[in-house]
């Protein structure tokens, strides 16, 4: 794992979780190396890492709920049904990295499931293993840990090309990796602050730190703030007082912190007010 990209690393850690947990397809239960301690959550934080930080096991607790439930599915023959194709099959050179398949096969037309961060129990013989997966036209991209000792399958080698698989679809944690995403970079507003913690901040003495991945966001709040305020209005100026900011110099993260909440209600309330 070399990218420092903080939303890959996160959704790296997020898909090596999962793919650690370990199960019984028989019974449906699952057995996870996170303490899955479910928090009281408080209803006011100190601090917004804190926010962040109490969701994360409720995250994964509702992804245990989802397997779990998939699992059951799959035990009544009632899951969505696969049946898919080896078409192409990379090894993990690092045991804490997923195995990567590319099988041909064909969602059911009837899924819900989105073709995002398919939970999926795919199925050789007798051994059965834990995937996740996106779908394209006609194949999926799945990645697994690939636990099971497939040496000691009597059978034609199962990761060759053209080996018949069974899958079940048990769900989607399309919604679960990008709260854990979240919760994880922590992205830092100081409107979001104030909401948490209960009370109003004094605003921040320079703008939060972007990286390039991120500096989009920055560039959404600004063309966002150029439709719901006047051209003309800056931090520094009151509502009532003609600001001396060029229309065409757009308002920064740090600007769109300064604006108290009343402001933006004044604006909002007197919307031809310069």
């Amino acid at each position: 794992m070399y990218n420092t990209d903080p939303i890959t690393q996160a959704t790296y850690e997020f898909n090596s979780i999962i793919l650690r947990w370990q199960f019984d397809a028989t019974t449906g239960n699952v057995v996870t190396r996170e303490s899955l301690a479910l928090p009281t959550l408080p209803a006011r934080t100190p601090t917004l890492e804190t926010y962040y930080d109490n969701f994360i096991p409720l995250i994964l607790e509702e992804c245990k709920a989802i397997l779990c439930q998939g699992l059951e599915l799959v035990r009544l023959n009632k899951a969505p049904h696969l049946n898919l194709i080896v078409q192409e099959f990379k090894p993990s050179k690092n045991e804490k990295n997923p195995a990567r398949f590319k099988m041909r096969g064909h969602l059911p037309k009837d899924s819900d499931q989105g073709t995002a961060f398919i939970l999926l129990l795919l199925k050789f013989g007798s051994s059965s293993i834990l995937a996740l997966a996106d779908y394209f036209d006609n194949y999926f991209a799945i990645k697994t840990s690939l636990p099971v000792d497939f040496s000691s399958v009597a059978m034609d080698n199962p990761l060759a090309i053209g080996t018949r698989w069974e899958g079940f679809i048990l769900g989607s944690l399309i919604n679960c990796s990008r709260m854990y995403t979240v919760c994880k970079i922590k992205p830092h507003f100081h409107f979001a602050q104030e909401v948490i913690m209960g009370e109003p901040l004094p605003p921040p003495s320079k703008p939060p730190a972007c990286d390039e991945k991120s500096s989009y966001l920055v560039e959404l709040l600004s063309k966002f703030s150029r439709l719901i305020l006047p051209e003309s209005i800056s931090p520094a100026s009151s509502v009532s007082t003609p600001a001396t900011t060029p229309a065409s110099v757009p308002i920064s993260e740090d600007n769109l912190n300064q604006i108290s909440i009343s402001r933006f209600q004044n604006i909002l309330n007197n919307p031809n007010t310069n």
